[in-house]
């Protein structure tokens, strides 16, 4: 477990092959999951019982990603600039605001 104010550095540090996944509120009403890799992060949320990923554009095309160790295919305008992950993590627990200024693709 970390202290917000640890996030950043480890955040920053985190290889692809460690496959990095920050976590917040595991098993609680809402979950925010962030997957880190080399160039690119993906954020997705857990609210009422459904899954969405944060999205940055409509482009479906499908973009190898590593997740937990394991090669997964994941749609482009979902795969996130590195630091976007960052910044969204750092948001939470205000889960309403991130609803409101991001948008959401349900899964």
């Amino acid at each position: 477990m970390l202290d917000l104010a640890d996030i950043p550095l480890v955040y920053r540090d985190a290889k692809e092959s460690a496959s990095p996944t920050f976590t917040w509120n595991d098993l609680g009403d809402e979950v925010l999951i962030v997957v880190v890799g080399d160039d690119y992060s993906t954020v997705t949320l857990m609210r009422e019982d459904t899954f969405y990923n944060l999205a940055i554009s409509d482009s479906v095309d499908m973009r190898e990603i590593q997740v937990s160790g394991d090669i997964a295919m994941w749609p482009e305008g979902q795969v996130l600039p590195r630091e976007l992950g960052l910044e969204v993590l750092l948001r939470v627990p205000d889960v309403e605001s991130l609803v409101r200024e991001y948008r959401w693709e349900e899964q």
